[in-house]
């Protein structure tokens, strides 16, 4: 290529002829201004400038031309790079891909391929030198399993595009096929035509070797068999480990009322053997006796508790229930055991801590009967402590922490991270000191967890233990006012700090204003500086201190103490004659640990002036009425031990053995209720309820009230019972307090009501005043008012509160039943159900409890059944409430509540 310079240059010959031209006219200038050399000079220069202008004309044009020339050739070598620079891109990108590619012309010739397609099909170099498409195809056809099926295939291909002129419509597009060669491989091909301009080139082959594929596929495959297999096998097993639940919970069932039937036998016939008259070694021999049993009893207790656990069966309850109560009663079961061992047992419980809440409060008092158990059995002396406390509180949730503390033993650090599990204790030697399972910390491990909380211990060996856990409860919708005594000023004389830290906390809790003393020579000083106030103690409350005995009745030998009421305040079980009280000048006694109910009574009658040696707020026995009652089992000691339970509480109980029998027997209108046991020969309990029931013994026993008696203890017995009809559960081995509570619960009307007048009204047992269709009670008055700890004002406002709120519940299990929304059903028959059982409302209670079971089941005809029955049920309700509670309880103004609702 020239350079820009050698372009432009022009040749010397060119400009000759006009240097000669100005030379010669600047001559003939400087010689002389002749005109006619002038001229001369001037022609030659215009000859000179002609000449010159055309050889430059002849010159520029060849240059032209040349230049031209030189442009052409080097967009042509330019061009020529660049096809070449684009041939090597197209062949690399061709050999970048993962697939092989081959281009053939219309004539069959090869236009172009890539490696891969030569490596792929495995073709010599010397036939792709031959860019021979027909060579090419045959060497291909030769790896191939099945070749006829890929040329026909081809041909069909080509066929298609010829029909259509190749304008690429739907039948000549990309083709996706399969084909397997010789080897093993799976290759996979498209081909599609190639047109330029509109007119056809060819075709374009590209192969793609998915044999891992494929083989991954089969993989896949031989996995999802293999995978349905074991889901079948898995299946098979999950059925057959149902099956074995199955098994496991009837072998549970029948262990249970295998072992319980005996041991009601033997605590029964205990427990009526030391009411007759023994000899103190006899009497010390049937002690022993009934605390083995009753040991036996809760082991069995404790193996089927942690078995529903283990099979996660156990499930809790969601029932208003006062904290206060369940903590109480759960020291009062454990306090004679503290005594026997000279120990202190309280409950504190601090004014912050919520007492209304929902939750399952038997498993609650489970879980402190564990702990506190536990903790009288490895403490020596000293005290054990029941506390709660509050951690966390919103508007619907309380996160409570309770302590569980003894000053015993205490326990090595190596063995507390081991307590919680199953079978295990501190000491697991042949030589151990206390016996046990192991299970009971197990147990409320898992019911704290499952309460929503955890567990945990602090102990070092010789200080003693403290047990923690936390649950998380809900708070009760039930607002009622907390009881009160009335107000008052009060001395306690304690020398024992938690006896006196559990009582001082009940004073603040009512609202009394107290002072402590901790010796009879204190509480002297005591009195008389606060007589000389003007202001003097109305209730003293005495411990069991050094020099008590008639010490009051000298105290009152003084004029300053003769208004004073004292009260003795003794360990639990050791409880004075009433006589002996009055001689030692006592007008009450309290056992320790009591309960807040029982101090507020003693401090009310207290300050009326009554003199109430025996001090305790009793209900009337249920002796006091005379019941005839059915007893049906099929064994002959249930029998005899029920009978004679029932005889001792002064009632007429008749035996049969079967269900038959129990049937033909209620033909008789003469039974107040019947005692019905549920596995049975023949005829069970179930069956003969379903009857009972149906009429067959007659339409007057259609609504006699039938308590289940049965030693199966599991969730779903007592489902089936209630289901089969039964008005209540008792289970085996029979509890006297528990079968005096469920008799109390359950007086009928015919000829009790004349009796029933003759008992003090502060003692009264209420009877249910209206029975439903079903048979059971529409209004339990008497379940009403133990539960409000019979205050009057407190059922009549959690009445009021139900009366106000039935409306809104029954409107919103109406809307749910309209709309099927079985889950709304659940939750909405759940929450009723709660607030109908804290009313006595058994009959509303038990049909809420059939739709609640109907909801979660989705059971669509049950619940618009029971729906449908819902405003007939509630109403009565309502009706018995107005007349037996809302009535009856006038306001400040002398206006019934009743007219308020």
């Amino acid at each position: 290529m020239n350079s820009p310079a050698k372009i432009i240059s022009i040749p010397k010959i060119i400009l000759l002829p006009l240097f000669l031209g100005l030379v010669a006219m600047a001559w003939s200038i400087r010689l002389a201004w002749d005109r006619p050399v002038l001229l001369a000079a001037m022609t030659v220069f215009i000859i000179a400038m002609s000449a010159s202008a055309l050889a430059l004309g002849r010159w520029c044009n060849r240059r032209f031309k040349e230049i031209a020339t030189e442009e052409i050739k080097m967009e042509r070598r330019q061009a020529e790079l660049d096809r070449q620079h684009s041939l090597s891109l197209l062949h690399a990108a061709l050999d970048a891909t993962i697939d092989g590619v081959i281009v053939l012309g219309t004539d069959g010739k090869i236009i172009n391929y890539n490696r891969q397609f030569a490596e792929m099909w495995k073709i010599p170099p010397q036939i792709l030198a031959t860019w021979s498409g027909a060579k090419v195809l045959e060497n291909m056809c030769g790896m191939m399993s099945n070749p006829e099926e890929f040329l026909r295939r081809t041909g069909e291909m080509d066929d298609k595009c010829v029909l259509c002129g190749y304008h690429n419509c739907e039948d000549c597009k990309a083709i996706t096929e399969m084909t397997l060669l010789q080897d093993g491989r799976v290759i996979e091909y498209c081909s599609r035509p190639l047109v330029v301009e509109e007119k056809p080139a060819g075709r374009v082959w590209s192969f793609h070797d998915i044999t891992p594929q494929r083989l991954a596929h089969r993989a896949l495959q031989e996995t999802n068999e293999q995978l349905e297999a074991a889901s079948s096998r898995a299946n098979e097993m999950a059925l057959k480990a149902e099956m074995a639940s199955i098994a496991k919970s009837q072998f549970l069932a029948n262990m249970s009322h295998e072992i319980r039937t005996p041991m009601n036998g033997i605590i029964g016939m205990t427990s009526l053997l030391m009411q007759t008259d023994l000899t103190p070694e006899q009497k010390q021999f049937t002690q022993l006796l009934k605390n083995s049993g009753e040991s036996l009893l809760a082991l069995i207790n404790d193996i089927l508790d942690f078995s529903k656990i283990e099979a996660h069966k156990l499930t809790l309850e969601k029932l208003d229930f006062n904290l206060r109560e369940t903590m109480e009663e759960a020291a009062e079961l454990l306090a004679l055991k503290a005594t026997e061992k000279n120990l202190e047992l309280a409950c504190l419980i601090p004014p912050e801590v919520p007492l209304l809440l929902r939750g399952d409060a038997l498993r609650l008092r489970q879980i402190f009967i564990n702990l506190a158990g536990n903790a009288i059995k490895f403490t020596a002396e000293g005290s054990v402590v029941i506390a709660a406390q509050v951690v966390s509180s919103d508007e619907n949730i309380a996160g409570l922490k309770f302590t569980v503390t003894d000053t015993g033993i205490g326990i090595p650090k190596d063995r507390q991270q081991f307590l919680f599990n199953s079978f295990t204790q501190v000491d697991g030697s042949t030589t151990r000191k206390f016996g046990g399972t192991g299970l009971g910390l197990a147990i409320s491990k898992q019911l704290a967890e499952m309460m929503g909380g955890q567990i945990g211990l602090e102990s070092e060996p010789g200080e003693g233990t403290q047990f923690w856990f936390t649950v998380a409860l809900e708070k009760s919708e039930v607002k009622i006012k907390k009881p009160s005594a009335p107000a008052c000023s009060v001395l306690v004389v304690e020398n024992h700090k938690v006896t006196r830290a559990g009582i001082t906390q009940m004073l603040a809790a009512v609202g009394c204003n107290f002072a402590v003393a901790e010796s009879l020579s204190e509480l002297d000083t005591v009195l008389a500086r606060r007589a000389a106030t003007g202001d003097p103690f109305q209730v003293v409350l005495l411990g069991d201190l050094p020099g008590l005995a008639g010490f009051p009745a000298h105290a009152r030998e003084n004029p300053r103490d003769r208004g004073v009421k004292f009260v003795k305040v003794a360990p639990f079980g050791r409880r004075s004659a009433p006589e002996e009280l009055t001689r030692d000048g006592f007008d009450a006694q309290l056992n320790v640990p009591f309960r807040l109910a029982q101090l507020e009574a003693c401090l009310a009658r207290a300050l009326q002036g009554e003199n109430f040696a025996t001090a305790f707020i009793e209900k009337v026995s249920v002796s006091a009425i005379n019941l005839r009652i059915l007893v049906v089992d099929d064994n002959n000691t249930n029998l005899i031990v029920v009978s004679k339970i029932l005889e001792k509480l002064g009632h007429n109980p008749v035996s049969v053995a079967g269900g038959a029998d129990a049937i033909k027997s209620l033909q008789r209108p003469d039974f107040d209720l019947v005692l019905m046991d549920c596995q049975m020969p023949e005829m069970d309990g179930y069956e003969a309820t379903r009857r009972i029931r149906a009429g067959d013994a007659g339409e007057h026993s259609t609504k006699i009230p039938i308590i289940a008696l049965t030693a199966n203890v599991l969730a779903a017995d007592q489902q089936r019972c209630i289901t089969a009809g039964m008005d209540g559960y008792l289970g085996k081995p029979i509890q006297i307090e528990e079968l005096k509570a469920v008799l109390g619960r359950w007086q009928t009307r015919t000829q009790k009501i004349g009796q029933l007048a003759e008992i003090p009204q502060q003692q009264k047992i209420y009877a249910p005043e209206f029975f439903s269709a079903t048979g059971r009670a529409v209004f339990n008055r008497a379940d009403l008012m133990n539960r409000m700890l019979d205050d009057m004002e407190m059922a009549t406002l959690t009445a009021l509160a139900f009366v106000e709120d039935l409306p809104r519940q029954l409107a919103a299990i109406k809307s749910a039943a309209d709309q099927n929304d079985c889950a709304a059903i659940n939750s909405c028959a759940h929450r009723l159900k709660g607030a109908a059982g804290t009313l006595g409302g058994d009959a509303l209670y038990y049909l809420l409890g059939e739709l609640e079971h109907a909801g979660k089941n989705q059971d669509l005809p049950t619940v618009k059944k029971i729906s449908a029955q819902l405003d007939a049920e509630s109403a009565a309700l309502v009706k018995a409430l107005q007349a037996e509670i809302l009535d009856a309880t006038p306001d400040a103004f002398g206006v019934p509540f009743a007219e308020k609702v």
